[in-house]
C-alpha cells in the first residue's frame, strides 16, 4: 500500500515485485537506465522555471543599462525590485502546482486556465484513447509508420505469472515520453518505450477497460463499479468512486473532456420491451469531475451499452452508440439527451460503435441482426445537428466493430473504414476492409481476407486448454475465453495506410489499390479488386483498442500481450 492506503505496487524489469508497500527505492531506476524515467517537470513548473531565469538576466541587464545612464543606486534599487518579483513568483510556484491538480482557489485557477488551455495543446499525448486523440478520437493518426514491416516486434510482454494468467482489456494509451499503459485484469501497467516494467497499480476491482490518459492523469473503472484515476508518473492513486452495485465486464473504453470523465458502469439487466439480457454490458453512463472524481450526473441508456465509447465533438456534447445500432447526443456537463437517432431494430446486436468525421457527420457501424455469419451489417451516416439520417449501406457482412474517418491511399475523397465479418462462432468465417466515400457511402475500395475456421479466435484454443492443465485459474478472470469481435477498431496511419487486427491472430495493414512499382513483394493482392496489404502473423486475437501509435513506435495488444514495433 501506498501513502493514503493506495494500492501502488512498484515493480522490477519483467513484472516482479520490488517490495509489498511503498518502496524509497525509483523501481525505474532497477536496470540504471535513467534515460527511461518518464517523468518531465509539469506545465506550470516549466512556465514558472523559464519565466525565473529570464527575470534574473533581465535583472542583471536592467543593472547595467540603468547605471549608465543613471546613478548606480538607481539601477541596485532597480534590481532589487526584479529579484523582490522572482521571490514572489517562487512563494507562487506550490499554488500553482495546486492549480495544476484543480485544488486552488478560483482567482487563481482562472488566471492560469489561459495557460493550461495552451500548455495542453502543445503537450499532447500521441494517442491518450483507444481512438486516438482527444477530441476528434477518428480512429487516425499524424503518424506515418513503416512497422510493422514485416518485421517481429522490438518487444513483448506478458503477465511474468503466465501468458494464460491474465486477460488484457482493450490496449495501449501512450504518453508524450512515448512510454505505454495497459490495463489488465490483474491492474495497471506502465512501460517504457524500451519495455521495462515501471510501476503496476493494484485497481479497486477487475476491469477490462482501457484507460484514458488525459495530463498527467490516467482514469478508468472496474466491474465493482468504482471508477479511479491515478498519476501517471508513480501510479498513485488520486482519487475512487463508487458510483454502482456492479459494472459490466465487456471492454470499454471512457473518456473525458472539459473537466468531466465519462464512463459506463451498472451492469445491464435486460428487459422483455428491449434488447435481451446481456451480462456484459452496461445501463447507466455517469458523469465525474475529473479532478476530483465528484459525481455530477447520470444518464440511463435505453439498451445495452457495449464497448461504450464516448465521441467529443468539442462543443459541450458527446455522441455514442447501443448495441442495437441507436446513436444518441448527450450534454456533456448536465447528461440531457439532445437527440436519439433510433436505429428501430430492438434485437439486433453489434460490439462496435461510432465515430465523428471532420465534416460534422456521425458514422455507425451495427448490424441488422445478431452480427452471425450470413447476416448483414449497416453502416449509417447521421448529421451531428440533430441526428438526421443522410445515408445507410448495407454490408454484406455484419459490422462488429468501430468506423474510422479519414484519407485513404487510393482515393482523394474523405473516406470511412469499417471492418466488416462475423462473430467468430460458425465453421468459416468471411471478413473484409472496406473503405466508403464519407459523403456517399459509395465503396472505394475493399480488401477480402482469406477465410478463416473458428470456432474459436487465436489463442483461446491454447487458453482453454492451459485452463484444463490449471483448473484455479480461470475462477479468477473476468472471462474464461477472450471471445472477441472477428476485427479490432481501424486505424488509418498518417499515409493513409489501414491498421487493424483480426480474430485469425493476424494484424492487418491495408494500402488500397497500388501499381507498377509502388507494390512491396511482401504485400498480399486481392485477387478480385486488386487492393494489396501486409498480413502479419502475431499468435493471437486482439480486442477493439489493440493499437496505438507514436512518432517511430507502433504498439498492438492482443488479449494476452503487449507487442511493441520500433523504428531504428
Amino acid at each position: 500500500m501506498g501513502p493514503g492506503g493506495t494500492r501502488w505496487d512498484p515493480v522490477g524489469p519483467g513484472g516482479t515485485r520490488v517490495g509489498s508497500g511503498w518502496d524509497p527505492v525509483d523501481p525505474r531506476l532497477v536496470r540504471g537506465q535513467v534515460s527511461e524515467v518518464c517523468e518531465p517537470e509539469t506545465g506550470v513548473e516549466k512556465v514558472k522555471r523559464k519565466w525565473l531565469q529570464r527575470t534574473v538576466w533581465t535583472s542583471f541587464i536592467g543593472f547595467f543599462i540603468v547605471s549608465k545612464y543613471f546613478s548606480v543606486w538607481k539601477a541596485a534599487i532597480a534590481s532589487v525590485m526584479e529579484l523582490l518579483i522572482i521571490s514572489v513568483s517562487c512563494l507562487l510556484l506550490p499554488v500553482a502546482r495546486a492549480c495544476e491538480s484543480g485544488s486552488c482557489g478560483d482567482l487563481l485557477q482562472v488566471g492560469l486556465s489561459l495557460h493550461s488551455e495552451a500548455q495542453r495543446a502543445a503537450d499532447e499525448h500521441p494517442w491518450p484513447h483507444a481512438r486516438g486523440k482527444v477530441p476528434g478520437q477518428r480512429g487516425t493518426t499524424d503518424v506515418q509508420s513503416r512497422l510493422p514491416g514485416g518485421k517481429r516486434a522490438n518487444w513483448s510482454w506478458h503477465n511474468p505469472a503466465g501468458r494464460w494468467e491474465d486477460m488484457v482489456g482493450g490496449g495501449p494509451v501512450i504518453d508524450k515520453e512515448r512510454c505505454m499503459y495497459l490495463m489488465t485484469e490483474h491492474g495497471l501497467w506502465k512501460f517504457s518505450p524500451s519495455g521495462n516494467v515501471l510501476w503496476h497499480y493494484r485497481t479497486p476491482g477487475k476491469s477490462a477497460n482501457e484507460p484514458y490518459l488525459t495530463g498527467d492523469m490516467l482514469l478508468s473503472s472496474t466491474t465493482e463499479g468504482n471508477v479511479f484515476a491515478v498519476d501517471r508518473h508513480t501510479g498513485q492513486e488520486l482519487w475512487v468512486t463508487h458510483v454502482a452495485d456492479d459494472a459490466g465486464a465487456d471492454a470499454a473504453y471512457p473518456a473525458a473532456l472539459g473537466g468531466v470523465f465519462v464512463v459506463a458502469s451498472s451492469r445491464w439487466k435486460g428487459s422483455s420491451d428491449s434488447a435481451p439480457s446481456e451480462p456484459w454490458g452496461n445501463t447507466q453512463i455517469f458523469g465525474l469531475a475529473v479532478h476530483s472524481g465528484e459525481k455530477l450526473w447520470d444518464f440511463e441508456s435505453d439498451a445495452v451499452l457495449m464497448d461504450f465509447t464516448p465521441l467529443f465533438p468539442n462543443d459541450d456534447t458527446f455522441v455514442f452508440m447501443s448495441q442495437d445500432g441507436s446513436v444518441y447526443r448527450v450534454g456533456l456537463h448536465n447528461g440531457t439527451l439532445l437527440w436519439k437517432a433510433d436505429s428501430n431494430i430492438s434485437d439486433s446486436y453489434s460490439d462496435g460503435g461510432a465515430v465523428i468525421g471532420p465534416n460534422g457527420v456521425v458514422y455507425a457501424c451495427s448490424n441488422i441482426e445478431h452480427g452471425m455469419q450470413g447476416t448483414p451489417g449497416v453502416v449509417r451516416a447521421f448529421t451531428l445537428t440533430s441526428g438526421h439520417l443522410l445515408w445507410e449501406q448495407i454490408l454484406k457482412d455484419p459490422c462488429c466493430t468501430f468506423p474510422a474517418v479519414g484519407h485513404v491511399k487510393g482515393s482523394e475523397a474523405l473516406a470511412v473504414v469499417v471492418a466488416a465479418g462475423a462473430w467468430p462462432k460458425e465453421e468459416v468465417d468471411t471478413g473484409s476492409v472496406l473503405a466508403l466515400e464519407a459523403e456517399t457511402g459509395a465503396l472505394l475500395w475493399q480488401f477480402n481476407a482469406e477465410p478463416y475456421a473458428p470456432p474459436l479466435a487465436a489463442g483461446d484454443e491454447e487458453r482453454l486448454a492451459y485452463f484444463h492443465r490449471h483448473p484455479g485459474v480461470s475462477e479468477r478472470l473476468l472471462c474464461v475465453l477472450c471471445l472477441p469481435a472477428q476485427w479490432s477498431a481501424p486505424v488509418i496511419a498518417g499515409d493513409g495506410a489501414v491498421y487493424v487486427g483480426r480474430a485469425d491472430g493476424k494484424l492487418y495493414v491495408v494500402h488500397g489499390a497500388l501499381i507498377g512499382d509502388e507494390v512491396p513483394a511482401n504485400l498480399t493482392r486481392d485477387p478480385v479488386t486488386g487492393v494489396h496489404a501486409l498480413v502479419q502473423s502475431v499468435g493471437s486475437t486482439p480486442v477493439h483498442g489493440a493499437l496505438g501509435f507514436a512518432e517511430g513506435l507502433l504498439a498492438y495488444a492482443t488479449c494476452d500481450s503487449l507487442y511493441v514495433w520500433q523504428e531504428p
